[in-house]
């Protein structure tokens, strides 16, 4: 069994439309196809990749450390 996975969104009329390339050899066949939504996360990840690309080279001017603060001290338990 060979398996295809395909990403792609639903439209704004909320249909999925696939075309799936199975080749010549599978012409006979039969298929079985299982929908299965993605986490909002992991369709945000490329996002990020893509945001992290544009703004990399882009910090001008010198990094700055704030001064230290005091925490409050606390009995050993």
């Amino acid at each position: 069994m060979t398996r295809i996975i395909l990403r792609s969104p639903v439209g704004v009329d909320g249909v999925l439309r696939l075309a799936v390339p199975v080749g010549s050899a599978a012409a006979e066949c039969q298929m079985q196809v299982t929908i299965e939504s993605i986490p909002t996360e992991a369709a945000d990840s490329s996002d990020y990749i893509n945001w992290l690309d544009r703004i990399a080279g882009q910090w001008q001017g010198d990094f700055e450390r704030l001064p230290a603060i005091d925490f409050e001290q606390r009995d050993s338990l």
